[in-house]
């Protein structure tokens, strides 16, 4: 298949281009720059999200588009995540439509379930959106999900895509900054020894993305992603800390309190106009509380998908990372 992907130069970005190309497809990447290192068998295609009018040659001859491009973070301003997220999504989606590509693979977050994932309740891909987002980001991809639902036609049926925590060799958010954090103030255990991380290692993503932009029934359809190995928080960052060499996690927070002391430091954040992140945020704290299930059984029965590399092998992996001092 042809691809055209966006955001090929991000972490699971790079391993989708891996695996694409492995897998004998060809790929074309939409870059700003087009100096940025990519595998030489990656075609360059200049163009800009933010500029709907730059992206038709990406979208030449095209089959189907994998939609990796976002701003990613639980801290920043409202209009950044709106402009990346949202009218980025929608401008790909009016530019893939336009040009006659038949498959789109929209990625999302699991972040769009909200308070649903501090319930019992089993967040599969019928749960409706989360009302209370905390975030920029979990509202911008709501909305982006929203695009591709309103953009959705008998012959162009986007598929979303929902990853958990994605993890692995080069993870910023869940190995690069956990292991910093952990070697300096350390990490709080939320809630104590049962929230779930939703940990879904980078691999495992990208199979599914790939299986949704190859298999003609998954065309307006949602799909969660994770490992699927009950890993909890608890688990992970002692698990970390060992590959880290540092203490094991000994704060534990209730989670009630965490989330008030997060809200207090998002305000303080916002009215001193600090672009920092603060130490907690209302997002983070969510994720770390997360007691719902994430079923993949979608994925399993309409993909055939089977998560490529269980836990223990992926975090050999990173433990291999972290020993080569990228971190």
């Amino acid at each position: 298949m042809r691809f055209t992907v966006t955001g090929a130069t991000g972490f699971i970005g790079r391993a989708f281009v891996r695996r694409a190309l492995a897998d004998g497809h060809t790929v074309r990447a939409l870059v700003r720059d087009p100096a940025v290192a990519l595998p030489d068998a990656v075609e360059r295609a200049v163009g800009d999200l933010t500029r709907p009018e730059t992206l038709a040659p990406a979208l030449r001859d095209a089959e189907a588009v994998v939609h990796l491009a976002a701003q990613l973070g639980d801290w920043g301003p409202e209009a950044a995540f709106v402009r990346a997220n949202v009218e980025g999504t929608r401008a790909m989606l009016d530019a893939a439509r336009s040009a006659g590509v038949g498959r789109f693979v929209f990625t999302s977050s699991l972040v769009v379930y909200g308070e649903h994932l501090l319930g019992a309740q089993p967040c599969d891909e019928d749960r409706p959106f989360g009302k209370k987002l905390v975030s920029a980001y979990a509202r911008s991809k709501v909305a982006a999900e929203r695009a591709c639902q309103e953009t959705a036609t008998a012959t162009f049926a986007p598929t979303i895509v929902r990853p958990g925590n994605v993890f692995g060799p080069g993870s910023k958010f869940w190995v690069d900054e956990v292991v910093a954090a952990l070697r300096t103030s350390g990490v709080p255990v939320v809630d104590g020894q049962r929230p779930l991380a939703h940990l879904a290692y980078v691999d495992n993503v990208v199979d599914v993305l790939l299986r949704a932009a190859l298999a003609p029934g998954a065309a307006g359809r949602a799909y969660n992603v994770n490992d699927a190995e009950g890993v909890t928080w608890w688990r992970y960052l002692r698990d970390m800390a060992a590959i880290a060499g540092a203490a094991l996690p000994s704060k534990i927070m209730p989670g009630p309190a965490a989330a008030a002391i997060a809200a207090v430091m998002e305000a303080t954040a916002r009215a001193l106009r600090r672009k920092k992140r603060p130490l907690l945020t209302r997002e983070s704290v969510r994720l770390f509380r997360a007691r719902a299930p994430l079923p993949i059984t979608r994925a399993e029965t309409e993909l055939g998908h089977r998560p490529l590399v269980p836990y223990a092998t992926a975090m050999e992996r990173v433990r291999a990372y972290v020993a080569r001092g990228v971190t």
